[in-house]
């Protein structure tokens, strides 16, 4: 049995300029270049990120996924303007609307599968593929679009709705030959949301008792009470998920410490308020390389065993990217992860996602 630390060695003098470049972009193409931005980070993060020797890396390239959010954007204010129209036909319309609201919406759920199997895809562990397996069904649609929506919505629900999630991502996902087994039962999830709604009932009961001698100023109760519970909410998942992983002979250990997540969280919000929002990246970075340094993978086996790679062996991967084969069927063979297509005309196939 040997241990492995997960490692981390960004910088934020590296990470800002991709930051700040791709704000900007974002900002000059009106949200539509988030997309850029997303892939930029991606590639920045995973690259810096590695277990043992093995690197991660994002191979979506970020001109195509803008491209790609462009052409949708252009789709969408087409439907939305088409539907305006449509509303305007007497009895007609509306019916037309509803029903095309509905379709719209099974679309937009498919759409949302199709494309997190294809950032998985685009995903390699040293020079290993990743690969996520689910079929459309009404478990992966709650898991990726409404049971989201319903934590964000209804506090209560947390619970229930992050557990699903985190079960259905992690049971689909493979790397390689290896699958994820998650076993954290909903049991768990409710030991880790109890003091964050606690926290939250607290602070409204303080605003409400404070109000009449404090006034405005118990408003501060909001983001004090925030900060606290966020912070231990990710305090407790990140050691429940780490903990409740398997993949392979690969287990997973974490050491997240609610004290110093809580100071790190506290001093970066100064931060970030004190320099208008450019100290975000130094921040962003802080944080992370905390997390994931109190990561840790247990190897129990032979060496070589850790993701199939020989860890005594640099990444090579990188050297071989125009050479990727592709052909990526979701439903494939385990194991099966690359094929004869070019991972440009895998692209292709998503381009409209």
């Amino acid at each position: 049995m040997r241990t492995y630390d997960v490692k981390f060695d960004g910088q934020a003098k590296e990470f800002f300029p991709i930051w700040f470049q791709g704000v900007i972009f974002s900002v000059l193409t009106f949200g539509v270049g988030a997309a850029y931005l997303q892939c930029k980070i991606s590639n920045y993060l995973y690259g810096k990120t590695k277990i043992a020797n093995a690197h991660l890396r994002y191979l979506v390239d970020p001109k195509k996924a803008f491209l790609r959010r462009l052409k949708a954007t252009a789709i969408s204010f087409v439907i939305i303007f088409t539907l305006a129209i449509l509303s305007l036909v007497p009895l007609v319309g509306p019916i037309a609307v509803i029903i095309c609201t509905i379709v719209i919406f099974k679309i937009a759920r498919m759409a949302r599968l199709r494309g997190l199997i294809f950032r998985t895809y685009n995903t390699t562990v040293g020079n290993i593929r990743c690969s996520f397996r689910s079929n459309y069904t009404r478990s992966a649609s709650n898991g990726l679009l409404v049971l989201p929506i319903w934590g964000a919505c209804f506090p209560f629900l947390r619970p229930y709705t992050k557990w699903h999630t985190h079960l259905f991502l992690l049971n689909n996902l493979w790397v390689g030959a290896n699958k994820f087994k998650y076993t954290a039962g909903l049991s768990e999830y409710l030991l880790v949301y109890v003091p964050e709604i606690l926290l939250f009932i607290v602070c409204f009961t303080g605003i409400i008792v404070f109000w009449e001698g404090l006034g405005y100023y118990t408003l501060i109760f909001i983001p004090t009470t925030w900060l606290l519970a966020s912070t231990y909410t990710t305090y407790a998942l990140d050691n429940l998920v780490r903990r409740s992983v398997t993949l392979g002979k690969l287990r997973f250990s974490g050491r997240t410490d609610f004290t110093k997540l809580l100071i790190i969280r506290v001093t970066n919000a100064f931060a970030v308020i004190l320099s208008a929002g450019f100290a975000y990246p130094w921040a962003k970075l802080r944080e992370l390389h905390y997390r994931l340094q109190c990561t840790s993978v247990v190897v129990f086996g032979q060496e070589r065993s850790l993701l199939g790679i020989d860890l005594e062996q640099p990444d090579a991967f990188s050297d071989e990217l125009e050479e990727v084969l592709g052909g990526f069927r979701p439903g494939g063979e385990v194991g099966e992860v690359l094929a004869e297509a070019s991972i440009d005309e895998f692209e292709e196939d998503f381009e409209s996602i």
